[in-house]
């Protein structure tokens, strides 16, 4: 799901090229067009349902949603089944013409997630109770802390101190345009910040970064304590994506993922005085974490392959021997490794990998509390001396079923 997703057929003709993650992918009964769900920012199943025909023109269905998941097309060709909602995450069963008209076939007070239609009309769909819940361990400490609040909780930061974590709520309680959250460690309630897709926070721990859903081109930043919000117009940038953005290290730029004329997105380093964007990576190349003296920064491509990208020249370095599935969050203190988790894998751990060899080695194993159900971890947030960690996990308990009549 990480990186930027593409849509090729065949392998090699590249129809569609997203700037966040693709999911379900079917092709149609008539095998002439190739349904799909984009969704612009990573951890976030927000987006909209698209067709592509295999000359490469895209068509846009339907309206972005909060939540969308599941799509089949019906058999005849004519309809898109899917499922999806406007606000919160108890999806609908929907269907949608080739035309963009709209209809609702479903409505359950649970989430509905489309899994196929046979050919005579039955519909496979699963009843989900789904949740993005959040935990907080130590380094050597084989037990953590739960801090999910709500039901959508996806971990972004933790402050220098170690005492609070950063996180992005994405519940219908936080409204349709999220909320910046933060919450100390000791399970004492969080404390709602302010609106909007959560990025990093600043290394005095005083200011933490919001992006609106809409992802135009504008950045806030939120106090933390006292204070008023500051908004910044990034010029040059025709959106500025939510999902990843974090503070450098001397506090005064920060890293964010966006694009502008038409080009695909890739990494900018944005002056908060000024509010002027410089790309820092070629095209498609998405940001990491950047290193403790600010003038590197981890690049990531299709399909997560990374590279270390200098801020103030074209010179790139790769590590050597790194493995394919390894998402980097981190830079350590000492500027010699990464530290990252390998996608997909459960129990899920945190390795540090040095940067010269590509040598791994396994810090921290990450527990959720209650492991029935989870399906996936991340994403994963390692502090700068790697002792501490937050990570998110998704947690799913469903039921399948077989609908007859729909029509």
């Amino acid at each position: 799901m990480e990186g930027h997703s593409r849509l090729e057929y065949p392998v090699g003709k590249v129809l569609y090229q997203s700037g966040g993650w693709i999911s379900n992918v079917r092709f149609s009964p008539h095998y002439d067009r190739i349904a799909f769900m984009d969704h612009p920012a990573f951890w976030d199943d927000r987006g909209t349902l698209q067709i592509v025909d295999f000359a490469g023109h895209v068509q846009t269905l339907t309206q972005e949603w909060e939540s969308e998941s599941g799509l089949a097309w019906r058999p005849d060709g004519k309809e898109i089944w899917f499922t999806a909602i406007e606000k919160g995450n108890n999806r609908n069963l929907m269907a949608v013409n080739l035309s963009g008209t709209l209809r609702r076939l479903l409505d359950l007070p649970v989430a509905i997630t489309l899994q196929d239609i046979a050919p005579d009309g039955r519909v496979l769909v699963s009843l989900e109770s789904k949740r993005l819940g959040m935990g907080y361990t130590t380094l050597g400490n084989k037990d953590g802390v739960d801090l999910g609040w709500h039901d959508w909780n996806s971990a972004r930061d933790i402050s220098g101190d170690g005492q609070f974590v950063l996180f992005e709520d994405a519940s219908e309680a936080a409204g349709p345009n999220y909320a910046v959250v933060e919450r100390k460690v000791d399970g004492t309630l969080p404390t709602r910040l302010g609106e909007g897709s959560s990025g990093g926070l600043s290394p005095d721990g005083k200011w933490a970064i919001s992006i609106p859903p809409a992802q135009g081109p504008q950045v806030t930043l939120l106090p933390t304590g006292a204070g008023q919000p500051r908004s910044i117009e990034v010029s040059g940038l025709d959106h500025v994506r939510a999902g990843w953005s974090r503070f450098m290290a001397d506090g005064l730029r920060i890293a964010v993922n966006g694009d502008a004329g038409g080009h695909a997105a890739r990494c900018y380093i944005v002056d908060l005085s000024s509010g002027k964007a410089k790309a820092v990576t070629p095209e498609g190349v998405l940001c990491g974490p950047s290193s403790p003296d600010g003038r590197s920064i981890i690049g990531t491509a299709a399909y997560r392959s990374i590279a270390i990208y200098n801020i103030d020249d074209s010179v790139v370095r790769t590590i050597p021997h790194i493995d394919e599935n390894f998402v980097a969050v981190q830079w350590s203190e000492d500027g010699l490794a990464l530290y990252g988790y390998h996608s997909g894998e459960f129990p899920s751990k945190v390795y540090r990998v040095e940067i010269a060899t590509g040598k791994t080695s396994v810090v921290q194993e990450l527990r959720p509390g209650v492991s029935a159900g989870v399906v996936m971890v991340g994403p994963v947030v390692v502090s700068r001396n790697g002792k501490r960690f937050a990570y998110s996990y998704n947690q799913t308990l469903s039921v399948l079923y077989l609908i007859s009549g729909l029509q």
